[in-house]
């Protein structure tokens, strides 16, 4: 096995058949740094996450290291590409912050857009927020099929986003998007109208696996999960996620849904027993329990303690 082999073991990068191996180091880093060493070889070696991106190829399972660095963007950034992917080039899988980091600089109405497919997004932290009305939307993702691993997506992580009516963490309009040990908000800033993710009218097939949402709300009005004004599609699932506010305030509602589906058979939620809601009155939506699946645990009507029950009564 050659060392170059070996490093891809160690990085566990996950992608079968990688055609080409992408360095990106921050912006101004000397690439002379990262091809020293007898492990530290590399196809190719990126002064910033355009560079890199801009040197690989759509659809060919090109992968992107990211260097356990912040690497700030200064414009509106576009994932258009097809099979080819960003991992943080860190050693362990973190709960929180420990991460290759990407911010932004200035402000823009979405920070980072991902259009294209079949993408995998793994130990990445982006941090939304830095005090403009602008900021309205930090993540969105329209492209189907993408999958995120270990990820972070910060924020809002000042007060003046937090504020802002409108405000989207991250915005799914896409199919068949895999959300794994992930982690949604932050829990530092107080928040009186963020909705951490919204789901779209495309976003069909949605899944998030050992996720956690925070949120330190301060107002009523903030949700974990929006499907409201039109959006939503079909079933999403949750296994073993947690939805937590640390605020002074009690949130109405988890999970904000008018939504009545497709041929009004509306939206299916699946949770299973290891979710729980903290800090909030109610899960869901008045009048929409009855397209909420929950499994069969400990019979409790207190959300806070939400085991889950097998009939839903929370509305």
């Amino acid at each position: 096995m050659s060392n170059y082999d070996r490093l891809v073991g160690m990085l566990d990068v996950g992608v079968p058949g990688a055609s080409r191996i992408i360095y990106c180091t921050k912006t101004g880093q000397p690439t002379e740094h990262y091809r020293s060493g007898g492990l530290a070889r590399w196809d190719h070696v990126a002064k910033s996450l355009t560079r890199a991106y801009n040197a690989a190829t759509s659809g060919r399972n090109d992968i992107i290291l990211l260097s356990p660095d912040s690497h700030p963007q200064s414009s509106a950034f576009t994932w258009s590409k097809n099979m080819t992917h960003l991992i943080g080039a860190y050693p362990h899988e973190a709960i929180t912050s420990h991460r290759s980091r990407i911010g932004h600089s200035a402000n823009f109405a979405t920070f980072f857009t991902i259009s294209g497919y079949g993408n995998l997004f793994k130990g990445i932290y982006w941090m939304h927020g830095r005090g403009s009305e602008t900021n309205t939307t930090g993540i969105s993702i329209t492209g189907n099929r993408n999958t995120f691993v270990n990820c972070h997506f910060g924020g809002p992580f000042h007060a003046t986003e937090a504020g802002t009516e409108g405000y989207v963490l991250v915005n799914v309009n896409a199919e068949e998007i895999t959300f794994k040990n992930c982690m949604f908000g932050a829990d530092t800033i107080d928040s009186t109208t963020t909705t951490l993710v919204k789901l779209g009218s495309d976003s069909t097939r949605v899944w998030f696996d050992n996720c956690y949402f925070l949120l330190r709300a301060t107002d009523t009005a903030p949700v974990f999960i929006n499907t409201a004004d039109g959006g939503g599609n079909r079933h999403y699932f949750f296994k073993e996620c947690h939805f937590i506010n640390f605020g002074t305030s009690t949130m109405t509602l988890g999970i904000k849904d008018d939504y009545k589906g497709v041929e009004g058979t509306g939206v299916k939620y699946h949770f299973t027993a290891g979710c729980s809601f903290t800090g909030v009155t109610d899960v869901c939506t008045t009048g929409r329990d009855e397209y909420t699946f929950v499994a069969l645990a400990a019979a409790t009507t207190t959300v806070n303690e939400m085991g889950l029950v097998g009939s839903y009564e929370y509305t």
